[in-house]
């Protein structure tokens, strides 16, 4: 079958469709691409024949994985040559490119052209290009900024910039102690729309080290060990004194605003730390309603959403109502049929004016305060001049729950709600209902305040039994402290308290961030390296005889979770033996020569003491060590249900699930210990629902994988035995 090139790598092919030969021939002979012995031949024949032609044969002929890396960087080019990339590249080449430059990046013959020029000739300007760009689009979602409020700009030292930018990056280095190599990049933005103008860095620092196999063309393999660049971009805008920072590791975030207040705006955080706030949006799906609290300072006479904007289906498509402060928004939308519906469904709320109408204490004349809050995490009260006005609305702000101001645990509620983050991060929730934290005990308003949870809505639904043992879908309204159950038919019945069906986004980034570091801080060589998504390298813990190494895993119940683990644990058997620090419970105590322990069995009971207690965890790996090396004879630890632990001295100890493979080792290990190991593969088998199929089939590929040679071993025309 033809491949079509322009759907398999789109980006990489309209690259080579909009841009002259000499800009495509500098981009494939770019060190990037400079282990790509394969693409030698391709470059060599479009520049003998001065032609793209072989370059369109190349996506015809080559498979898709190999096209990869050329389309990967063939797309950051092309997000560039839109209309809001031009707009952020043309700002920065004017404020940072010496004349010559300009002139000839001004030269170029199209968007495409000077998008690709940029990317090879100047890759700096080029990053920081898709950084602004990135800011203008998601900048609003939380996981990727974070806003801060530091003070005005009337406060920063008289130093040289080039002197605030070595003071950061050597603060940067010094809290993240991984090195030197950090570096930073200062450029203006230019006020657009209802954002003033900022100032964004650039900064790049040493991430933690990690490792890859690599799979050459010949087909030899290695692990290569490299500390890649961590990111971080820091938008600085004076008149509004808010840092925004985006980073992938959210617990950098906080380091690096901290850092930036501290060395670049010569802040003291000491007694007045940086405010985290975020404004959230949600409740205005459900109404626009405000009520009028009794607050200190001022008699709120009306408070009314003046103006609401929502997008419908994507992004760009709008649609806004405004009204004034004696009118009632939520009226309105009721009196014009479809109006609520179209709210109610849209998929994000971008823009909302409040008007509140208020008579400050000792006075008699109202006032009038109008602000406004954008999805952008943006809200006008920061630039308001009247220090009471901003009081006053971050004050409403908080009582109907739009704004969100952040906080670091307290080391006594770190210690107790680490079992917690143990339980989420092993069941990898996305989302969770209030009724998930009211049966452990936990209080939302803590989970949000940290930014563990984020509210995202109600359920919409439950099952209700109707009183005659029948099980009813009802619909459920939450309404203030209670809810009520609506059934298809009947009356509506109380449904307890509303904050059993809030919803929460999980935070899996900050979670993460906040088990690695509890865990990782008490060890005596601590270095964090992520091996698989559901395993990490911690660092090593002096034990007896030397050290050994630690790791945290999750999801080791699930099969394909624990292959892989077991796979990536047995490639590091060079490190010697180590322990495996589990986020959930666990049938077996070995995994991939590795001793294993729940982490929720090794932590700290006093305040002040570090999250994990290093000495139990060394009695845990001492009493284990023995298994982990296979222990002293063959035996298989099977309590005759869906999983079982095989150990064969000197070679370690596997995982088995599933009840019928299980037998099959049974036998093999009963046969062993009579003094007649060999067995025929028919009588291993026999009775079993597989007894026709071959043993790879009964254990899988990915499982046999790991048990023949090692365990298990052939004893030749099929016959069978364990390999001790």
């Amino acid at each position: 079958m033809t491949k079509a090139p322009a759907k398999t790598c789109p980006s990489l092919y309209q690259l080579i469709d909009r841009t002259e030969l000499k800009l495509l021939n500098a981009f494939l002979r770019q060190e990037e691409f400079g282990r790509l012995s394969w693409l030698e031949r391709y470059r060599n024949e479009a520049a003998r024949n001065e032609s793209s032609t072989p370059l369109f044969e190349m996506l015809q002929a080559e498979p898709k994985p190999r096209l990869d890396p050329l389309e990967k960087e063939a797309s950051r080019i092309l997000q560039i040559v839109e209309k809001r990339g031009q707009f952020a590249l043309d700002g920065l080449v004017t404020a940072k490119l010496r004349a010559n430059d300009k002139e000839t990046f001004r030269r170029q013959r199209d968007d495409h052209a000077r998008s690709l020029w940029t990317y090879l000739n100047h890759r700096l300007l080029f990053e920081a290009a898709e950084s602004a760009l990135h800011l203008k689009l998601y900048r609003h979602y939380g996981r990727h900024y974070q806003a801060f409020k530091a003070a005005s700009d009337g406060g920063r030292p008289s130093v040289s910039v080039d002197e605030a930018l070595q003071k950061l990056t050597s603060d940067i280095e010094a809290r993240l102690d991984q090195g030197t190599g950090c570096t930073v990049e200062r450029f203006d933005l230019p006020a657009q729309g209802e954002h003033p103008a900022s100032e964004m860095f650039i900064l790049y620092y040493p991430d933690s080290l990690r490792s890859e196999r690599e799979v050459r063309e010949d087909g030899e393999r290695r692990t290569i060990y490299f500390r890649p660049p961590g990111d971080a971009t820091i938008v600085y805008t004076p008149a509004t004194g808010t840092i925004e920072v985006r980073t992938q590791a959210r617990a950098m975030r906080r380091i690096v605003a901290d850092a930036f207040a501290e060395t670049v705006l010569g802040q003291d955080l000491s007694n007045c730390p940086l405010d985290h706030r975020e404004y959230d949006l949600s409740r205005f799906f459900g109404s626009f309603s405000l009520e009028c609290p009794v607050t200190d300072g001022a008699t709120i006479k009306r408070a009314q959403v003046i103006k609401a904007e929502v997008s419908l289906r994507q992004l760009r498509t709008r649609l806004s109502m405004t009204t004034t402060i004696d009118d009632d928004l939520d009226e309105i939308l009721e009196d014009r049929k479809g109006l609520r519906q179209a709210f109610a469904s849209a998929i994000g709320i971008r823009f909302i004016e409040i008007a509140v109408r208020y008579v400050p204490r000792g006075e008699t004349t109202e006032k009038i305060l109008d602000f406004t809050i954008s999805d952008q995490n943006s809200c006008s009260l920061l630039s308001l001049p009247d220090e009471q006005e901003r009081v006053l609305g971050h004050r409403l702000l908080r009582h109907w729950g739009i704004l969100r101001e952040f906080r670091e645990l307290k080391a006594d509620e770190a210690r107790d709600l680490l079992p917690v983050f143990l339980e989420l991060w092993d069941a990898g929730f996305d989302r969770i209902p209030g009724s998930w934290l009211k049966a452990r005990g936990i209080s939302p308003e803590l989970m949000t305040t940290t930014g563990f949870l984020k509210p995202i809505g109600w359920e919409e639904a439950d099952l209700i039994d109707d009183g005659d043992g029948e099980l009813l879908d009802a619909p459920i309204i939450a309404d203030g402290p209670r809810a009520a159950f609506v059934p298809s038919a009947g009356q509506g019945q109380d449904a307890g308290d509303s904050g059993h069906y809030r919803l929460f986004r999980v935070d899996h980034d900050w979670l993460l961030e906040k088990l690695r570091v509890s865990a990782s801080a008490s060890l005596d060589r601590p270095l964090v390296e992520t091996l698989t998504p559901d395993l990490l390298s911690l660092g090593r813990l002096k034990v007896e005889g030397g050290d050994a190494p630690v790791f945290l895993a999750r999801r080791l119940t699930e099969e394909k979770v624990l292959a892989a683990s077991d796979v990536a644990l047995r490639a590091r058997g060079d490190q010697g033996l180590g322990i495996v620090l589990s986020a959930g419970r666990v049938g077996y105590r070995c995994l991939g020569a590795n001793v294993v322990r729940p982490l929720a069995d090794h932590l700290a009971g006093e305040a002040g003491e570090p999250l994990l207690e290093p000495e139990t965890v060394r009695r845990a790996f001492q009493s284990d060590r023995h298994l982990a090396r296979g222990g002293q004879s063959v035996e298989l630890a099977w309590d005759g249900g869906e999983t079982g632990e095989l150990f064969v001295p000197g070679k370690g100890s596997i995982q088995i699930p599933g009840h019928e493979r299980l037998i099959v080792l049974d036998r093999l290990v009963k046969a062993y210990k009579r003094g007649a190991p060999v067995m025929k593969k028919g009588a291993l088998t026999a009775g079993t629902q597989m007894s026709d199929a071959s043993l790879k089939n009964v254990f899988g590929a990915d499982l046999w994988g790991r048990l023949e040679g090692r365990f298990v071993r052939s004893a030749g025309h099929g016959f069978w035995e364990i390999a001790a």
